[in-house]
C-alpha cells in the first residue's frame, strides 16, 4: 500500500509538472524528482571489537539470516543555473532476523557460543547532497564534475533469544557519519525522449583512527514520453569499507550493495 508520505509527494510534483506546461527537458530542466523501488542484493561484513577484545568478522547475510529486500527510494535535483545544480537522494533498509549461529562469535566484547539463538536487527540509510557544475555541454549532452556529502547510518543489534535466553545479552553498533565524495554525472539525449544517465563517485581517507573508502556506480535509461512525466530503469552499486576506532563503532566495517532501480521521473 502506497505510504502517505509517498502519496503526497506524487501529488505534489504531478501539480508541479502539470502547471509548468512545457515538456521537460533533461539537460535544460529546472527540477527533477524520481520515486521508486530499489532492489538491492547487499553483502555486509562488519566485526565490532570491545575494550581491548577484537570482534569476529561477521557476515551478516549468511550468518545471521538476513534476506534481500526492495527499497522505497527518492532522487532529484535542482538546477539553479543552466551550469550548477544540486543533487540529492535518499533511501533506507531495515531488515530483522532470527538465527540459530554455526560458530562462536565475539561482538562488542560478548561472546555468543556455538548454536545460539540470535535475534538480530539491521538498520542502515544512505543519503546524498552534491554541487554539479557541468564543464562541458552539448546539445545532446553534458558532463559535470560533483562535490558531495554522502552519509551512512549503520546500527546492528543482536540479543540471545529461546533456549539462550540464560545468555540475557542484547549488544549494539553504530555507525556513521558523512564522507566527502567526488565524481563525474554524464547525461546523454539519444532523442528528445530518450535519456542516459550516469554516475561514478569515489572518495578515500585515512586520518586518526578512521581509513576508509567508497565506490558507487550508477546508471540508468529513461524515457519521457509525456509533458513532464516518465519513468525509468538503470542499475547502482556502491561499496564502502572502513575501519574505525571510535566509541560508538570500534572495529571494520565492509558494506556493499547494488541492485536494479525502478522509477517514475517528474521533470520540469
Amino acid at each position: 500500500m502506497m505510504s502517505v508520505g509517498f502519496r503526497g509527494a506524487l501529488l505534489f510534483v504531478v501539480a508541479l509538472s502539470a502547471a509548468s506546461g512545457a515538456r521537460a527537458d533533461a539537460l535544460n530542466d529546472r527540477l527533477s524528482l524520481s520515486l521508486g523501488t530499489f532492489v538491492l542484493t547487499t553483502d555486509t561484513t562488519v566485526r565490532v571489537d570491545g575494550m581491548g577484545v577484537m570482534g569476529t568478522p561477521l557476515n551478516v547475510e549468511h550468518e545471521l539470516g538476513f534476506k534481500n529486500q526492495s527499497s522505497f527510494r527518492i532522487d532529484g535535483y535542482w538546477r539553479f543555473a543552466k551550469r550548477h545544480k544540486i543533487r540529492f537522494m535518499y533511501f533506507d533498509d531495515g531488515r530483522s532476523a532470527t538465527h540459530t549461529i554455526d560458530r562462536e562469535i565475539v561482538f562488542d566484547g560478548f561472546t555468543y557460543p556455538l548454536n545460539a539463538q540470535l535475534s538480530a536487527r539491521l538498520d542502515q540509510t544512505v543519503a546524498e547532497a552534491a554541487y554539479e557544475y557541468g564543464f562541458l555541454r552539448g546539445e545532446h549532452y553534458e558532463l559535470a564534475a560533483s562535490i558531495g556529502v554522502h552519509d551512512i547510518g549503520f546500527k546492528l543489534a543482536l540479543t540471545a533469544v529461546g533456549n539462550s535466553s540464560n545468555l540475557s545479552a542484547t549488544r549494539r553498533a553504530d555507525a556513521n557519519g558523512p564522507l566527502p565524495v567526488l565524481g563525474l554525472h554524464y547525461v546523454w539525449q539519444f532523442t528528445p525522449k530518450l535519456n542516459l544517465d550516469a554516475l561514478i563517485q569515489l572518495f578515500q581517507l585515512k586520518v586518526d583512527q578512521f581509513d576508509g573508502n567508497l565506490q558507487e556506480y550508477n546508471a540508468s535509461v529513461f524515457y519521457m514520453p509525456w509533458e513532464s512525466f516518465g519513468f525509468g530503469a538503470g542499475w547502482n552499486a556502491f561499496v564502502t569499507h572502513v575501519s574505525v576506532d571510535q566509541n560508538s563503532f570500534s572495529g571494520n566495517l565492509y558494506w556493499r550493495y547494488s541492485g536494479l532501480r525502478v522509477y517514475a521521473r517528474f521533470s520540469f
